[in-house]
């Protein structure tokens, strides 16, 4: 079987910076310890999307939504990173939403094989697979992150034709290896070692927000390109 990849963080470095002075998110490994996470996150935030991220050991973490997923992780690298939905059925919890979406790690789709692995060792229900998947690419002109949607490859920032490559956030697996593992390279056109300097931080909270809350009634794929603005990393 083929390691799975795991992605290193590539948002904004003050944001990495103040998420090291906030906890962990919570690490789950059972029904139990998920539905002792929902109880003490009340009904307002448990009803809503919990910000998750499955650590290079395999554990899922979840905080509530408006967390860093640099936080939930403690700053290392991650496995997979998104979005978690859950409502009671029959008195107990079950997944109906998950999502890829965190623009501090970049995850691609091909991560959902780390997080449903992470979330059947728990025990817990599931969609077979993401219900709503996002992509994200760096524009080689301006070094805006993008998030992809629907095959349209233009930046939204700069208006370059063609010019979004591969968003170089994940980083080979190797059994001794640990986080210091080698840089996936890039496959897309125009390709050169990535410099995060300029990268600025991500969609607006509002889109985020509405089309979460779609995805929980309605599972598809967004349309168009949404370019990343100043802010947190949701």
């Amino acid at each position: 079987m083929r390691e799975p990849a795991s992605y290193a963080y590539v948002g904004p470095p003050e944001i990495r910076e103040a998420a090291a002075r906030q906890s962990a998110g919570r690490a789950i490994d059972s029904p139990a310890a998920l539905r002792a996470w929902w109880n003490e996150a009340g009904r307002d935030d448990a009803d809503q999307i919990a910000t998750c991220v499955v650590t290079t050991d395999g554990v899922l973490r979840i905080a509530p939504r408006r967390s860093e997923h640099v936080a939930c992780s403690a700053g290392g690298n991650v496995l997979a990173a998104g979005e978690l939905g859950f409502e009671e059925d029959a008195g107990a919890l079950r997944v109906v939403l998950v999502t890829n979406l965190s623009t501090g790690f970049c995850p691609r789709v091909e991560s959902w094989e780390s997080m449903a692995h992470a979330l059947d060792a728990i025990g817990v229900a599931r969609p077979a697979t993401w219900t709503a998947a996002f992509e994200f690419r760096r524009c080689t002109e301006c070094s805006e992150r993008n998030v992809i949607k629907d095959d349209w490859w233009e930046c939204a920032i700069c208006g370059a034709a063609a010019g979004v490559e591969l968003l170089v956030g994940s980083i080979r697996s190797r059994p001794a290896g640990g986080d210091q593992a080698e840089p996936i390279e890039s496959t897309a056109p125009h390709d050169r070692t990535p410099d995060y300097s300029g990268i600025l931080s991500v969609m607006t909270a509002s889109f985020i927000s509405a089309r979460l809350r779609q995805t929980m009634t309605s599972v598809g794929r967004p349309t168009g390109v949404a370019a990343t603005t100043h802010g947190s990393e949701r």
